[in-house]
């Protein structure tokens, strides 16, 4: 048995994220394009089911997972409605992350998170759109060709230009010594609704704004009592709204938006 005395070069990652779905070949294109600059690149999906239209929903999508990923990955995110319009291109780099997508705010919640918890400062930057390029398909045409210059020549977008993320900051929740206030901003596939309230901000109970339902806080899914609007320390990190083996969603009937009024705990 021989002993590995080199250490092994670390394969290319890129998470992919986007609102194409699954019924096109949408995904299977841009991916294509990728794997043209090397066969073993390692392409993984987030998700292709964001909410069509809706670059937040894809931010929210790239904040949660981007973190999971090992230091060089470069983050695709293709959410696009703007797609040919005056929005930039970009190509942003933060700490050891890469992030190429357009300036539409799909970029920002992550980044800006990035830039903070990595203590880094973000350098955007514009990708050039060529002439040969669908002006409907830049995930394929200008995105992906991209993210393989930069593969190529790591100063490939050496100019510092003035690209712009767009979009909103990430919506802080408003914290007051007994309650703290805040929106919906994800229902997942379960019908769980996220808030945008940090679950490092400990809570007691809640209610739902404009509706008599109160929320009951617990430490899991499973010990939601029937018929109870559970509180959950999620995965994700933020407070959400649940109910055990069904969907809050469903039963609340909220919008994305809803506000929320969480009981601070005043023991902690």
């Amino acid at each position: 048995m021989t002993t590995r005395t080199k250490k092994s070069k670390r394969v290319p990652v890129v998470a992919f994220t986007s609102d194409f779905g699954s019924r096109d070949s949408y995904v299977a294109e841009v991916k294509a394009q990728l794997l043209d600059f090397d066969p073993v690149l390692l392409v993984v999906d987030i998700t292709h089911q964001v909410d069509s239209y809706l670059p937040a929903a894809g931010a929210f999508h790239l904040l949660r997972a981007y973190r999971h990923f090992p230091p060089g990955t470069t983050f695709l995110a293709a959410v696009d409605p703007g797609v040919g319009g005056a929005r930039d291109a970009l190509a942003v780099s933060v700490g050891h992350y890469r992030f190429v997508g357009p300036g539409n705010g799909v970029l920002r919640w992550a980044v800006d998170d990035a830039a903070q918890r990595l203590n880094a400062t973000a350098d955007v930057r514009t990708i050039a759109v060529s002439a040969g390029a669908s002006p409907t398909f830049h995930a394929r045409d200008v995105f992906a060709p991209a993210i393989l210059d930069w593969f190529r020549n790591p100063k490939a977008f050496a100019k510092r230009t003035e690209g712009q993320l767009g979009g909103m900051p990430f919506p802080e929740p408003l914290l007051h010594e007994k309650a703290v206030r805040g929106i919906v901003i994800h229902e997942d596939h379960f019908g769980n609704l996220v808030t945008n309230i940090p679950s490092n901000i400990s809570v007691t109970a809640g209610i739902v704004d404009d509706r008599s339902v109160r929320l009951e806080r617990v430490p899991t899914y499973a010990a939601i009592s029937d018929g109870v609007f559970g509180l959950v320390a999620a995965s994700h990190g933020f407070w959400e709204i649940a109910l055990r083996e069904s969907s809050a969603s469903a039963r609340l009937q909220v919008k994305l938006g809803q506000g929320i009024t969480l009981a601070v705990d005043a023991s902690r």
